[in-house]
């Protein structure tokens, strides 16, 4: 093992690492090698979902087709069979122009003819309706059973004895026959919307109809037969389902069981505290009958406000006075109750009602599993509903549809039978009734198992939080030992791998390691969602405040945002904001002179804590009277002046974040949850945890600890290290703003990270003190740097890096878009002259009218929109649409397809292009100048594709294959650069660091082989060598 600390930055999308040298005492004494890592996050940029899922989702509609079809073809061979089809092939085309809609009514009481029969039956294969799986808990399936019920009344309104019937009968009348909703919005109903058992009702009156003119052809056994084609349906594939942390052979438990929904409310009740008037908190656990009156009520509530709470307590005589909870914040005014027990017994003459409670609690969990069994289908699990547990049709039905909650907790049902009865009996918090249980600490590999040379696959290591395991040693990794499901997480911790391998291979084994990783990392798609929305209202906050500063004259600046938005938490009555200590009116005249200041109101010094939760603004002799001191400190003896009351009554108009910091425990609520040293050196996160146990497999665990953002921000402005990348030869006297528009900075943040201590905290720590014992305006007092010329050392070797970009070396993507074209003229070589469908708000300008294929309609929409333009021409096509049923339109257009041919060899369809693979330069052998050739991800998927270029120039050399962020460097420049983006022959080259990048350089093959380009090879820690 090498003397080396390493220190990592894991983010979504980037790695920034570091290895310092260490001294005999343990301690960094110079930097020894840095760089970066960037990679894709998985997720798409605009809906923020998996990749993985996106593929999936396309995936699975062409299986969906590919069934549609293999049952189409089943069908047609058996109707033939049966002599309900030709066996001609034309003729069969023939018929398939006969309108299917009259055959459909006539065949409930007249003879037709069999091959009119096929048809009728073809085309309710077509559409079969909606058919549920128990599964689709969104709000679409609730939509179309909305629209299916209120169908079922248009069908006895109209008396109409089949959906076809109904459909006949509209289709007669030029009515529409296809599912359209009623507006635009996803929560509007549709129109009419068929069920699979309405069509399966049609085709058994439909044969039987028939059987009675001609009972040898249309007999029992040809009915099943043809009728098990058209009906059938594929069960479900069982759901993958995450291995227990405990016991990794077990699976986990489904959220919605009654069992986990209870030991989620244990859990929270054994975190719960109330905490008095001065301040102290008492667990509700100290009184397990207390506790269990609060279980109660959320055992029978979807929710339980704190506010409830309250009233509970004084009910009980516990208090007398309103009090506050510890988990009760500005964003949490409730605990969750048993959701799935409150659905399940439902409104009154919906669901069971006492008719749940009468059930046991295994019993319960029993009914649920059954409700959620992929294996049974409904008509299964409505005889059990009618039968086993005797309920109604209505409530069978009910049940059946029900939404539970959705997804899995990280433990299996076995380890939570084995850990609840410890909290509900011993009121013990979940840490020590996972130890009284018998399971430890949750260990997620071996302790006793030898440190590994390097790093395994994560799966291996991290078997309880893995999904999809084959176990079957023939797999590759991934299918063999399972993935986390969040993709961003996957690929992360795959990139951890290849960067720690390679430096261990190259440097040996790190004696510790130090990381940081970033609050987005974990998220799914709804907290990165969450986050996104978060920090657009920061934006838009520093923006109003910038707009107040500018109204009012006064310079933008951080600290005077900063006060802005501070004295805006004062109150949300501007004539009402008031020092927190003196109870003075801070007027806005006032508010950026040198009489109202920025306060901690835990001291800096002892927390470390620099977030606008832990300020405020008061004025200058408040600040000065307060000191190093926490408010109740300061202030809880009333000196003159001071009224700790009043203090205490303003405080809360302040966000809950900021009430508790008044209160005269304080400091040690902020000490008894780690305390300063702990809280920046132990992240708790889940990720964090199991990150630090997967490297543990190379280094011990307790040379591994996980920092926080916030202290290496702190630590970054204290060593003045925010300018090394914005071209700075000094560090200055005002702090410099993080650059992220260089990759490199996270490199930086490896550093801060790599030098991050306990000792390195205690001396910041000091720092701050003095600061605050001189009344210094910043927050330390000198920069007390690791070692002379640190700061020089770090810029030294940030620009000695070449980041290193993870190749897009598979032609993965979309090898096409969505939209199926159909072709009017194809042109083999060239673009095609195509058809497809828009919708008519699509059609905003004349010129887009000329698009139209019909002309008829062509013609009517050029006469009701002449002269007119803008709102008032977009309002005119959609009257004239409306009047006429017109939902889409069909248009015309030029473009370059991939053609989709018959089996003949026609050209009947095309799809557009959908992304580059690559660029291939190559010399001409005559002239020998540098050409190029796109090859798209559709060709280069092709086993037999072979780009024009070798056709054409057999002896032309290849020069290099180019792919985004491929780098390339300029011998005639001495720069790198990374393949931003190819088109045409144009390519487009960014500083290999840059992040935003708003400006290129583009070149061409010629304009490479002027400046004697070079395709670099780049290794996850940023080792260069030339493509071979």
């Amino acid at each position: 093992m090498s003397n080396l600390r390493l220190g990592l930055d894991l983010g979504t999308n980037s790695i920034g690492w570091c290895l310092l040298n260490l001294d005999k005492y343990g301690d960094p004494s110079s930097i020894f090698k840095t760089g970066v890592r960037i990679f894709s996050d998985g997720r798409d940029p605009k809906s923020l979902g998996s990749l993985k899922a996106t593929r999936r989702e396309a995936r699975s509609a062409r299986r969906r087709r590919d069934r549609f079809i293999q049952r189409q073809k089943f069908l047609i061979n058996e109707l033939v069979r049966l002599g309900l089809m030709p066996e001609d092939e034309s003729q069969r085309q023939a018929l398939a122009f006969k309108d299917p809609y009259p055959i459909r009514k006539k065949a409930l009481d007249e003879e037709v003819h069999p091959h009119e029969m096929g048809r009728a039956i073809f085309h309710i294969n077509q559409r079969r309706g909606f058919k549920s799986n128990r599964k689709s808990g969104d709000n679409e399936a609730g939509v179309v059973k909305q629209s299916i019920a209120e169908l079922e009344v248009k069908l006895m309104e109209k008396k109409a004895r089949t959906i076809g019937e109904f459909l006949a009968d509209r289709h007669a009348t030029n009515d529409t026959v296809r599912a359209r909703r009623l507006g635009s919005k996803t929560a509007d109903l549709y129109e009419f919307y068929p069920d699979r058992t309405m069509l399966e009702q049609e085709f058994d009156k439909l044969w039987a109809a028939q059987s009675g003119f001609n009972p040898s052809l249309y007999n029992e056994e040809a009915k099943e037969r043809v009728k098990g084609v058209v009906f059938f349906q594929r069960k479900l594939k069982p759901q993958e389902v995450g291995r227990c942390t405990f016991l990794p052979e077990e699976t986990r438990i489904s959220k919605a069981l009654p069992s986990f929904q209870r030991f989620r409310i244990y859990q929270e009740l054994s975190n719960l505290a109330w905490i008095d008037k001065e301040g102290a908190a008492h667990s509700i656990t100290a009184s397990l009958s207390l506790r269990d009156r609060l279980f109660d009520e959320l055992e029978t509530r979807k929710k339980l406000p704190f506010k409830s709470m309250r009233a509970i307590l004084r009910k009980e005589g516990i208090v007398d006075y309103p009090v506050q909870f510890n988990l009760e914040s500005d964003l949490r005014d409730h605990l969750i109750g048993n959701t799935t027990s409150c659905i399940m017994r439902g409104p009154k003459n919906n669901m069971m009602g006492d008719g749940w409670d009468k059930l046991d609690e295994d019993e319960q969990d029993q009914f649920i599993l059954m409700l959620q069994d992929d294996a049974m289908d409904d008509d299964e699990v409505m005889s059990l509903l009618r039968t086993k547990y005797c309920l109604s049709e209505t409530i069978a039905e009910a049940c059946l549809d029900v939404r539970l909650p959705d997804g899995h907790g990280s433990l299996s049902k076995k380890a939570i039978d084995r850990i609840l009865p410890v909290i509900r009996d011993q009121g013990l918090i979940y840490y020590d009734a996972v130890k009284e249980a018998g399971f430890g600490e949750a260990n997620l590999y071996d302790p006793n198992a030898p440190l590994s040379d390097k790093l395994e696959y994560y799966g291996k290591a991290l078997a309880g939080h893995v999904m999809g395991a084959s176990g079957k040693p023939e797999d590759n990794d991934e299918a063999r030992y399972g993935a986390i499901s969040n993709p961003t997480v996957h690929i992360a911790l795959n990139q951890v791998r290849a960067v720690v391998n390679e430096l261990t291979r190259l440097y040996g084994k790190p004696e510790e390691i130090v990381l940081e990783i970033a609050r987005d990392l974990p998220m799914g798609i709804d907290g990165k969602r969450e986050l996104k929305k978060f920090q657009e209202e920061g934006l838009k906050k520093n923006q109003r405040a910038r707009d107040e500063l500018t109204k009012h004259g006064h310079i933008d600046s951080r600290e005077s945002r900063q006060k802005f938005q501070l004295w805006e938490q004062l109150s949300s009555d501007p004539t009402d904001r008031r020092c927190p200590f003196t109870g003075k009116m801070i007027a806005l005249s006032d508010l950026f002179t040198d009489k109202v200041e920025i306060e901690h109101l835990l001291p800096f010094s002892q927390t470390l804590d620099d977030s606008m939760a832990n300020k405020t603004i008061c004025y200058r002799e408040a600040n000065r009277e307060k000191g190093n001191r926490p408010p109740f400190e300061a202030f809880g003896s009333s000196p003159d002046g001071y009224d700790w009351q009043d203090i205490l009554e303003r405080s809360t108009s302040l966000p809950y974040s900021k009430r508790w910091r008044f209160l005269p425990d304080a400091m040690t609520r902020f000490d008894a949850e780690g305390g300063f040293l702990e809280r920046q050196l132990n992240d708790t996160r889940y990720i964090s945890r199991y990150t630090a146990e997967y490297l543990s497999t190379i280094v011990p665990k307790n040379k591994i600890w996980v920092a926080t953002g916030r202290l290496t921000s702190l630590l970054r402005g204290f060593w003045g290290l925010n300018s090394v990348l914005r071209g700075h030869n000094s560090e200055g006297d005002q702090p410099a703003k993080k650059s992220r528009d260089d990759h490199r900075h996270h490199t930086v943040d490896a550093i801060v990270i790599g030098m991050t201590t306990h000792g390195m905290i205690q001396t910041v720590s000091k720092a701050a003190g003095r600061s605050e014992s001189l009344d210094l305006k910043h927050l330390f007092e000198g920069r007390i740097k690791p070692w002379d010329g640190f700061r020089d050392e770090v810029k030294e070797h940030i620009d000695e890096i070449i980041v290193s970009h993870r190749p897009r070396k598979k032609s993965q993507g979309p090898l096409h878009n969505d939209t199926a074209y159909g072709i009017v003229e194809h042109n083999e070589s060239g673009a095609s002259i195509v058809v497809r469908r828009v919708p008519f708000t699509s059609i905003t300008k004349e010129a887009d009218i000329e698009k139209v294929r019909d002309p008829l309609i062509s013609s009517a929409l050029s006469n009701k929109t002449a002269g007119l333009s803008g709102a008032p021409f977009a309002e005119a096509v959609k009257n004239w649409c409306d009047s006429q049923g017109i939902k889409s339109l069909r248009i015309l257009e030029t473009v370059s397809i991939i053609p989709v041919t018959d089996q003949s060899g026609r050209a009947y369809k095309g799809y557009k292009g959908d992304g580059n693979a690559y660029m291939e330069i190559y010399e001409e052998p005559d002239s020998g100048r540098w050409k190029s050739e796109i090859v798209s991800r559709f060709d280069a998927n092709q086993k037999s594709f072979v780009p024009s270029w070798q056709t054409e120039h057999p002896t032309a050399k290849l020069i290099m294959r180019l792919r985004i962020n491929d780098l390339v460097k300029l011998v005639g420049d001495g720069a790198v650069y990374r393949l931003q983006k190819m088109s045409g022959t144009r390519i487009f080259l960014a500083p290999h660091q840059e992040t935003n990048i708003d400006s290129f350089i583009v070149s061409s093959p010629r304009g490479l082989q002027l400046k004697q380009a070079v395709q670099l090879h780049v290794s996850p820690t940023g080792l260069i060598s030339e493509a071979q």
